[in-house]
């Protein structure tokens, strides 16, 4: 077509027939000839239009289909609820998920520091460009150190045979007078399906903005490939993601997702996610994706994560790549809100649209088993 001209383009039906997910049309500017750069075909410039939105009936479709009925088993310090090869085990004392067991593999694990496999997050390590200003302001208000102090745990079983594990605590710094009141929902379904739904509410003399928001899971270490369709192949924050595309991506090895600095440092997230699959070489693991539900009480309805052998506080102490140690598990972050990464290192810090404010909020996540 020459220059300065327009035409329109048929898109096929198809494309909108499928709701489960959102359909992007891709547009790529290519070199007509070779250049000696580039063995193949050279691209000049791209760019992504979002032609269809999923619908809510689409996103609810869980993966497994196999309906069991459902146990549920109590004790002093445990509640546990099981089908007919998988189990979820909740803690009475700490009030969140302890362990989650698929076809006798252990999917997410309970943490020797804390003895939960799943905590709601909030801290990240800093960036280079948060050391400056927000990294000591976060810390100031210790949000770097909170924990988790129980308040009440009590289940029951729903009309549709599904069990409900509802939780308060109070997540805060050990001496100072600010915290979050949290209420979790966690919903098990007959197909062996998580679904959880956290309700915060900030109370006392709380810091106007944190790093993130979200869910910070302990999965088993043989959990070392992951299959996402969201934004890729690379990292991608609020304010720094423009260079990354929506597809269906995947890794064979976690250490692959990580973006190297000389400096060890945040990095790796990944945003504007479908959906994610974390899995073991022989296909099984599992699968997170948002509620889309709770993007009117806060929350985004979308999914950032970020997957890695090395622990936030490994990271964070480490001066250089030599010093990073892997652990014997898979730290993943399921976040509804991130903060943007900005440039205070040298420049301005995050623009306030980019930046997570403590307020009250809502999310939720589902989690679903995969098997081989």
């Amino acid at each position: 077509m020459p220059a300065g001209q327009s035409a329109e383009i048929s898109l096929p039906e198809e494309l909108f027939q499928h709701n489960v997910h959102p359909a992007y049309l891709t547009i790529t500017l290519e070199q007509r000839g070779k250049v000696e750069w580039d063995e193949g075909t050279y691209a000049v410039a791209w760019t992504q239009a979002l032609v269809s939105q999923p619908t809510e009936q689409g996103l609810v479709n869980g993966l497994g289909s196999a309906q069991s009925a459902l146990s549920t088993n109590s004790t002093k310090t445990t509640i546990s609820v099981s089908g007919a090869n998988w189990s979820f085990e909740f803690d009475r004392i700490r009030g969140h998920l302890r362990k989650w067991t698929h076809n006798s593999r252990s999917i997410l694990e309970p943490s020797p520091d804390t003895g939960l496999a799943m905590v709601p997050g909030f801290w990240r390590p800093p960036t280079d460009n948060d050391v400056p200003q927000a990294a000591p302001y976060w810390k100031r208000f210790g949000v770097n150190c909170l924990t988790n102090q129980f308040r009440s745990l009590n289940g029951s079983t729903l009309e549709d045979g599904s069990v409900c594990i509802e939780s308060e605590t109070f997540i805060s710094p050990p001496v100072l007078s600010w915290g979050w009141k949290c209420l979790a929902r966690y919903t098990i379904k007959p197909n062996g399906s998580l679904s959880i739904t956290m309700n915060l509410q900030p109370t006392g003399a709380a810091p106007s903005t944190v790093p993130r928001v979200g869910l910070n899971l302990r999965a088993n270490s043989d959990l070392q490939a992951a299959r996402w369709l969201g934004l890729g192949p690379g990292e991608s924050y609020p304010d720094k993601k423009i260079a990354q595309k929506f597809g269906l991506w995947n890794v064979d090895d976690i250490a692959s997702l990580q973006t190297v600095y000389d400096i060890p440092q945040e990095n790796g997230n990944r945003m504007d996610t479908a959906w994610v699959e974390i899995l073991a070489p022989n296909g099984t693991g599992f699968r997170a994706s948002p509620q889309k539900s709770t993007v009117v009480n806060g929350g985004t309805g979308s999914l950032s994560w970020t997957a890695s052998q090395y622990s936030d506080e490994t990271v964070e102490a480490a001066r250089h790549t030599c010093d990073l140690v892997k652990d014997d598990a898979v730290f993943v972050r399921l976040d509804d809100h991130v903060a943007g990464v900005g440039s205070a290192a040298c420049g301005p810090g995050v623009m306030d649209e980019h930046l997570v404010k403590v307020q009250d909020l809502t999310f939720g996540m589902v989690l679903e088993p995969i098997s081989s």
